[in-house]
């Protein structure tokens, strides 16, 4: 019932990883422009403290002389970069070994960023300011941050190209093994069925099982039971076998101890019956439990198997909508007017 759809998805999907193919990092630098403004501005950084938020002039001993401006979309709160991460970025980008030596002393006293998210922004913009030491600092750090924000949207992509190609070996081997599953199962309920309307043809399936349980356990019972029996009885014998091999025993006891014996052998050969009844009945039930119990997990696997292979099929079509169309937190920053403003402190 899957074959057709899911063919057509792999299909589909083929063409799609194979255009989306692994390639380096977009490196967003060479796309910036630079636009030097004359107008002064403060070093300032904003901060939490007991729950409100306080800015701070000149906030430390090693002051900027350069501010960049960033401005980026406010696409969703969630995916907004803050005060710390903009520093975290920049830092951690490979182009952050560009920094002057004044720039990381700079860096080390903890107050290189600021985030505005105020309405004085461009409508649906929030804008990250990037302190520095000098304008060629300033430039590195802009670049820096855009870079890693690059990579790990790269990184998002990747991640998401490696999943859908584990749920596509996943769909194909769900899609090989169901097809011999559900032929167990058919097998399974065609067993079953057979040997339920040969014992419990006009009891509920519940019933059924619980008469089997009981069964088996009276039939245990009965066994052990029996085996004491045959215990007892097996002593007895013995007994008048040693009495039977002494010499010289008087032919009326030779004659009792026959006749003793005879109704012992007897009694035992009554008691073998019973226990192949026992045996045959026991096995009976045993054998319609284990064939209820093999179609259950037969009915599970299948269940389980159709159910996987729904979920990577659904999973194969989001994460290819994703690398067709990447949303915002797989796609580097769209900085306004793809500008960075470089301000005098």
């Amino acid at each position: 019932m899957y074959a057709k759809s899911t063919l057509l998805l792999l299909l589909s999907l083929a063409t799609v990883v194979g255009a989306a193919g692994p390639t380096e990092p977009n490196d967003p630098t060479p796309k910036l422009t630079f636009k030097i403004n004359d107008a002064v501005k403060t070093w300032s950084i904003e901060t939490e403290v007991d729950g409100e938020t306080v800015a701070y002039r000149d906030p430390g001993p090693i002051r900027p002389t350069c501010m960049a401006q960033i401005i980026l979309p406010r696409v969703h709160e969630s995916w907004m970069i803050d005060s710390g991460e903009a520093v975290a970025l920049a830092t951690s980008s490979p182009v952050a070994q560009e920094f002057s030596e004044a720039q990381r002393e700079f860096l080390a006293q903890g107050f290189a960023a600021r985030v505005d998210t105020s309405a004085a922004n461009i409508p649906n913009h929030y804008s990250v300011y990037l302190y520095a030491v000098s304008e060629a600092d300033a430039r590195i750090m802009a670049r820096a941050m855009l870079d890693k924000c690059a990579q790990n949207a790269q990184r998002s992509i990747d991640f998401e190209r490696q999943e859908l190609k584990k749920r596509q070996e996943s769909l194909k081997q769900t899609q090989a093994a169901l097809p011999e599953k559900e032929k167990q199962l058919e097998q399974a309920e065609t067993d079953y069925k057979s040997v339920k309307a040969a014992m419990y043809p006009l009891h509920t399936e519940g019933e059924a099982s619980e008469l089997a349980k009981e069964l088996i356990l009276q039939m245990d019972r009965q066994s052990k039971t029996l085996d004491i029996d045959w215990a007892g009885l097996q002593g007895k014998l013995q007994v008048i076998e040693e009495y039977l091999a002494r010499p010289r025993l008087n032919s009326d006891v030779v004659e009792t101890l026959e006749a003793q014996r005879i109704e012992l052998m007897v009694e035992m050969s009554g008691l073998e019956a019973r226990r192949k009844a026992i045996a045959g009945i026991h096995e009976g039930q045993r054998l319609f439990c284990t064939r209820l119990e093999a179609r259950s997990e037969l009915e599970y696997a299948v269940r389980q198997l159709r159910e996987t292979l729904k979920r990577d099929e659904e999973a194969i079509r989001a994460r290819t909508r994703r690398l067709e169309n990447p949303p915002d937190y797989m796609q580097p920053p769209k900085v306004y007017q793809n500008k960075i403003i470089l301000y005098p402190i």
